[in-house]
This record gives C-alpha cells, sequence and structure tokens, in this order.
C-alpha cells in the first residue's frame, strides 16, 4: 500500500481569511449592516463598529487555529437534550 500525502487544505473546514467560512460571512454582514446603519451618526461610530467587527474575526481566527473542528464539535453538541 502506498502512502499519499494529503494537503493541509483538503483536510481542514472550509475558512475565509483564517476563521470559519460561514461566520466569518456572518460576522462581515453583520459589521457592513452595523456600519451602513450609523453612517449618519459621524465617523467614529461607524470606526467603532468597524473595529468591533474586526476584534470578532481576529478572536475567531484564534479559535479556528487553535482548534479547527471547534464549530463542528459545538454542533453536535447543541443537538443533544
Amino acid at each position: 500500500m502506498r502512502q499519499h500525502t494529503v494537503s493541509r487544505s483538503l483536510s481542514l473546514p472550509r475558512m475565509m481569511g483564517g476563521a470559519v467560512r460561514g461566520l466569518a460571512i456572518a460576522n462581515g454582514t453583520i459589521t457592513a449592516l452595523l456600519c451602513y446603519a450609523t453612517y449618519s451618526g459621524g465617523i467614529w461610530t461607524v470606526a467603532g463598529f468597524f473595529l468591533v467587527g474586526l476584534c470578532v474575526h481576529f478572536f475567531l481566527r484564534w479559535l479556528t487555529t487553535s482548534d479547527p473542528w471547534w464549530n463542528l464539535v459545538l454542533n453536535v453538541y447543541n443537538h443533544y437534550g
């Protein structure tokens, strides 16, 4: 039996910017909506929501680098009554 190497990207969940893809898209969408909704509040309000979204993305990225399958484990755990 021959051994083959598998690319790391094929064995990990789909990611975007280092975070789990679905959560990164959700975070980006919520951040964009908050920035758009508070546009009339001034540049500091928009910048604040942008920084909050950036911090959340870096947190998701840190979670994914520490354990790439954390979201799938939590999904299975959430199905238990």
